[in-house]
């Protein structure tokens, strides 16, 4: 193999324009053939098994070509040279980053797909669901439901509905919280149909003698529902006329204790006495 001088295998400027210029491991100007198709014999290997040998071997067509005597590799130094001028280890990182990407977006546009059509599959069955179950509704008497269930199916319609509408609990808790504030100004009270809005924690610090104070959501005797979340408001009893309007408790009240009633004798003493005076 002949030698050739040093200048012929000075690095090449990397494209300025073409197709390479933004993918770089597709062919250069001015590159020959031969030499762009030991490029993708070199490109087109495994990571882990891309070498100059390994490329020269595809290159050849022959497993155990550029074998030395010993068992060892060597390849034509010209080879080593087009491998400088030609950039192949820059072109060859720039392939396999476009590569790994292309492959993680194949992925996630069929996970995607795969999301798309299983959406759509679901819809069509919830569909199909709530028809049957309409059906079923409509056939019932109301006539014939317990309290319970009652209840329970207006709290399954009144999620239906927040959720349909996009609200959350926390939303609702908020719009919950200003309609008390707003009807604590104006003198009124105000009894929250679902009483489970705001958890455990808000319901503990409720007033235990207000009408919603059992924490259990119960309305009070002669308050209806209007079907969807919301409040009633009833006047806040007033004190007597006269009483403290003040922020003073009122003055204790003590009442005389009940004696118990004591046998008598025929005498009128102390039957536990044994009769005799009663002193």
């Amino acid at each position: 193999m002949g030698k050739t001088s040093t200048g012929f295998y000075d690095r090449q400027p990397w494209p300025v324009d073409g197709p390479a210029k933004e993918q770089p491991w597709l062919r250069w100007p001015d590159e020959s053939e031969q030499n762009y198709a030991d490029f993708q014999c070199y490109r087109d290997l495994p990571p882990p098994r891309r070498t100059l040998a390994n490329a020269y071997k595809t290159s050849m067509g022959n497993p155990v070509a550029g074998q030395l005597p010993g068992g060892k590799q060597g390849v034509p130094p010209s080879w080593s040279g087009k491998q400088r001028k030609w950039r192949w280890i820059e072109r060859v990182q720039a392939f396999d980053l476009w590569k790994e990407k292309s492959q993680l977006e194949a992925e996630r546009d069929g996970t995607l797909e795969a999301w798309r059509e299983m959406g759509e599959r679901h819809a069509r069955e919830a569909m199909a669901l709530q028809q049957k179950a309409l059906e079923r509704l409509r056939s019932l008497n109301p006539a014939e439901l317990s309290a319970a269930e009652v209840r329970q199916f207006l709290v399954q319609a009144a999620t239906l509905e927040r959720l349909a509408r996009g609200a959350s609990l926390q939303d609702m808790a908020r719009v919950q919280r200003e309609k008390e504030e707003d009807a604590a100004k104006a003198g009124v009270a105000v009894i929250t149909y679902v009483d489970d809005w705001r958890g455990d924690a808000s319901r503990a610090k409720r007033n235990p003698d207000s009408f919603y104070g059992n924490g259990q959501g119960a309305l009070p005797p002669g308050i209806g529902s209007t079907g969807a979340p919301g409040a009633a408001e009833v006047p806040l009893p007033q004190p007597p006329p006269g009483a403290d309007r003040g922020d003073a408790p009122a003055p204790a009240v003590h009442l005389p204790r009940r004696r118990k009633k004591v046998a008598k004798d025929d005498d009128g003493h102390d039957a536990r006495r044994g009769g005799g005076d009663p002193r």
